[in-house]
């Protein structure tokens, strides 16, 4: 942990600062309106933007209180921490939390969950493959290192202040993406344009990508593209590289114009267009790779249709329900869409980057601030 502050610190056991509230119910016998899946929790930020109601799910689920955190304990790699304005009931696959004072203060307690120290921790405790999962008795036994009371207050004002930019950063984010669905919409409402499968648009079958486990990246190594490295915008995230060996298949290798689609888990749906410009990229296990054939489909605009209600629509309709939903190749394939002739391609694809390119400044923007204050501590 840094200490460019000169703080003094103290070591705590996490079972000395948080306490693990486990009080279930049935969704079928609750009177609260509100359920937080962790589809709802953005990676990174503590608000919680989004929400569904209790009539959406079956089985038991976990009772929250306003104030308390609520933690994505399954696959924590994706940096699943948020704070609840309501009472509501969550996630099994969450843990709920509260702080113990003492040794921290409350308010810290979930800034100090979004560092790096705590987050590379949790994905190093967590167990099994498919679905890495942590278990509390394992998490509260975890010694780190922070700042004394006197130094929590210091950081706890930066972070505050940090928030307020971010809350209106991500904000702004979600306002452009609902004016980006709006203006696809009504284009892709009106066009006459036939409706093609995906297979019969695309170069080769859908391929999935390589079963491999993701190293520290150097120019020695292939940048390795997970499922993680993929924003919600549909851009590609440098906030924690990854490589792979080049000794690996060159068949993973992605190549101008490849396309990608994130087949597994919350994140299942996101997708990436590859380009040049991100370098020799290899595409991981969870991610299926598409080769558009750009005389029938520009790669941008099944980009920019990937963006849109309709192919989410889709996504939802498709993916298999379960502890892990997902979309397999096959399904991929027989994705449907509105394919205009490559002229009204290229407009649509034209007028949309000039909205979409705010869009990803913004985004670059929020993804500095993250990367900021993931550093002070």
């Amino acid at each position: 942990m840094s200490t460019d502050l000169n703080m003094e610190y103290q070591e705590v056991k996490f079972g000395e600062i948080a306490k693990h509230i486990s009080k279930r119910v049935e969704p079928s016998e609750t009177t609260l309106d509100v359920y937080v899946g962790l589809e709802h929790l953005d990676p990174d930020s503590l608000k919680i933007t989004r929400h569904g109601v209790p009539s959406d799910v079956a089985g038991q689920k976990l009772l929250v209180k306003k104030g308390q955190i609520i933690f994505g304990k399954r696959r924590a790699y994706q940096r699943k921490v948020a704070v609840s304005d309501w009472d509501c009931i969550c996630s099994a696959h969450a843990m709920v939390l509260e702080a113990i004072p003492g040794k921290i203060l409350p308010e810290f307690l979930p800034f100090f969950m979004q560092s790096n120290q705590f987050m590379e921790r949790a994905v190093e405790i967590s167990e099994g493959s498919l679905s890495p999962t942590i278990k509390w008795k394992i998490l509260e036994q975890q010694i780190f290192k922070i700042p004394t009371i006197d130094g929590q207050k210091i950081i706890l004002e930066i972070y505050q202040k940090l928030d307020v930019i971010l809350n209106f950063s991500f904000d702004a984010l979600n306002k452009l993406k609902k004016l980006l669905n709006s203006w696809f919409g009504n284009f892709y409402e009106k066009t006459t344009a036939p409706i093609r499968d995906l297979s019969s648009c695309i170069k080769n079958n859908p391929q999935y990508g390589a079963p491999e486990k993701g190293e520290e990246y150097d120019d020695t190594k292939y940048r390795y593209i997970r499922i993680t490295d993929i924003t919600d915008l549909g851009t590609l995230s440098n906030d924690d590289l990854k490589g792979v060996s080049k000794s690996i298949s060159l068949d993973y290798l992605l190549k101008k114009d490849d396309f990608l689609f994130a087949r597994s888990g919350n994140t299942v749906g996101k997708t990436l267009l590859y380009t040049e410009d991100f370098g020799e990229c290899i595409f991981a296990g969870y991610l299926i790779k598409v080769t558009p054939n750009p005389e029938v489909l520009l790669p941008e605009y099944l980009d920019v249709f990937t963006k849109s209600n309709y192919y989410w629509d889709w996504v939802e309709a498709t993916a298999r329900g379960g502890a892990q939903p997902n979309i397999n190749a096959q399904q991929i394939a027989k994705l449907t869409l509105k394919v205009p002739n490559i002229e009204e391609q290229k407009i649509v694809v034209g007028q949309y980057k000039s909205l979409f390119n705010i869009g990803s400044e913004l985004s670059k923007k929020i993804e500095n601030l993250i990367r900021f204050k993931k550093q002070i501590i």
